[in-house]
């Protein structure tokens, strides 16, 4: 495992981040959008160019513990993408959200894109979220969320996961 216990929250969220940073440098369609590290204010929205994946800190739930073994904890986490008419609209959405479903739905997909993350001055090369102590139990589709300007389109999901 490679997540520091002593700062679970911040590492987990570094490589979900790192995992989609590592598809959007794959290429097409992947590399029209940006990821941002927790929602980006309103100052950053209106300067982004680019459609904007971001993760936001996740939620301890419980312990999962077996007989005899050490518990891992049971975490919950929300990410999303954030679009205007600027960059793409309603349908860059439901672009960027079928492909985020297809990759966490898809386990072996998901269990062998590598990624390169640093975590507390520590690098890690060709790493997978497994390889890095994290196993997502699965996704949710929260949907839209309200924005404030008619022109701006916000799309969430829950992941669950242990750590």
């Amino acid at each position: 495992m490679s997540v520091r216990q002593t700062h679970i929250i911040e590492d987990c969220e570094r490589c979900f981040e790192a995992l989609f940073n590592a598809k959007i440098s794959g290429g097409v369609p992947w590399s029209r959008w940006e990821t941002y590290l927790g929602f980006p204010e309103e100052d950053v929205l209106s300067q982004l160019e680019k459609p904007v994946i971001y993760t936001e800190s996740p939620k301890y739930i419980e312990e999962i513990k077996q007989q005899g073994g050490l518990g891992l904890g049971l975490y919950q986490m929300y990410f999303g993408a954030w679009d205007d008419r600027k960059t793409g609209g309603p349908e860059e959405i439901n672009i960027i959200s079928s492909y985020i479903l297809q990759l966490f739905r898809n386990t072996k997909t998901l269990h062998t894109t590598t990624f390169s993350v640093t975590l507390g001055g520590t690098s890690y090369s060709g790493k997978t979220l497994t390889d890095m102590g994290i196993v997502v139990q699965g996704i949710r589709d929260t949907g839209e969320k309200a924005t404030e300007d008619i022109k701006e389109f916000r799309h969430e999901y829950e992941i669950m996961f242990m750590a």
